[in-house]
């Protein structure tokens, strides 16, 4: 009885590819799983229009997102950065004054929760 061996390719037996195998990805596959995609928004994270509508810079979203409690590598990516640059921005005190404030649009959400919950309400 003769079993059926796989055609040798000269690469170690962990690099050999065979079409049963189910792991195997395509690069687009892994690349679109290891780094995400950036037009497909993450759950609990705002859309990407309007961070792009609310903040001029990229590092103002990531310190809004910082704040919100989100991880770093899931704003990195949600905005399509490298990791590194998300948490450089993370970790580091500005140098400088901010060339934008990143608390607006949450200063902004909370006056509008304050002004309804002080509305009286008519009977």
């Amino acid at each position: 009885m003769t079993t059926k061996r796989p055609k040798k390719t000269g690469k170690p037996k962990a690099l050999e590819h065979t079409e049963e195998d189910p792991k195997h990805r395509s690069p687009e596959e892994f690349a679109k799983d290891f780094f995400g995609q950036a037009d497909i928004p993450q759950d609990g994270l705002p859309t990407l229009d309007w961070l792009k509508t609310q903040f001029q810079t990229k590092s103002a979203s990531v310190r809004f997102l910082i704040n919100q409690g989100h991880s770093v590598k899931l704003i990195a990516k949600h905005l399509g950065m490298r990791y590194q640059h998300v948490r450089n921005v993370a970790t580091s005190e500005l140098k400088r004054g901010p060339n934008e404030d990143w608390r607006k649009p949450l200063l902004q959400s909370l006056t509008i929760q304050s002004e309804t919950k002080t509305k009286p309400v008519d009977d």
